[in-house]
């Protein structure tokens, strides 16, 4: 009797777990990456005339939380500093875009950007602070959550005295999250 018991009561206790898990996949959509990160790109530079070197290490992330998508890109550098003037500086310009983009079936389309320029930071700060602190460009889109989303960026930059013009760097971009 007490052996049949047992068997009941975990029949009943599968039954009951099943049922469960099965009313939880109904209840809510399985979403299978909530946030993404893209590795360093890197971008080193000599300014003419200039014996030290500049590093500036950029990546991209984004993120689903609470119906908000953010999607952003983050900027350290070493090597920086020696003003902002022609001459001492490294740079004559440099912006960072990221973009929020919705894969539309056939393409992605940007649904939110941000540029920052961070010229005159990396002109006058040799680095960004004590131990490596990251500066970031942001945006955010409130939206439901249906189809993919990535985020993609670049960099537009000058260097000084190099007769170069600007130069154009495309991010490495993160996979895409539901």
């Amino acid at each position: 009797m007490v052996r049949q018991l047992r068997h009941a009561v975990r029949a009943l206790f599968a039954l009951f777990t099943a049922m469960f898990a099965i009313t939880a996949l109904a209840a809510a959509p399985a979403h299978a990456v909530d946030s993404d990160c893209k590795t360093q790109s890197d971008i080193t530079v000599r300014p003419d005339g200039n014996s030290r070197y500049t590093q500036v290490s950029m990546y991209t992330c984004i993120t689903y939380d609470d119906g908000t998508y953010y999607a952003g890109a983050w900027i350290t550098w070493t090597g920086g500093g020696g003003g902002d003037r022609d001459g001492s500086r490294v740079f004559d310009g440099f912006k960072l875009q990221v973009r929020l983009e919705q894969y539309t079936g056939d393409s992605d389309v940007t649904r939110a950007s941000e540029t920052c320029d961070y010229r005159g930071l990396i002109n006058t700060q040799e680095w960004p602070g004590t131990g490596t602190q990251w500066y970031s460009c942001a945006v955010a889109l409130g939206h439901s959550r249906t189809g993919t989303w990535s985020t993609d960026g670049k960099v537009v930059y000058n260097v000084d005295r190099d007769d170069q013009g600007d130069f154009t760097r495309q991010l490495m971009g993160t996979r895409r999250i539901d």
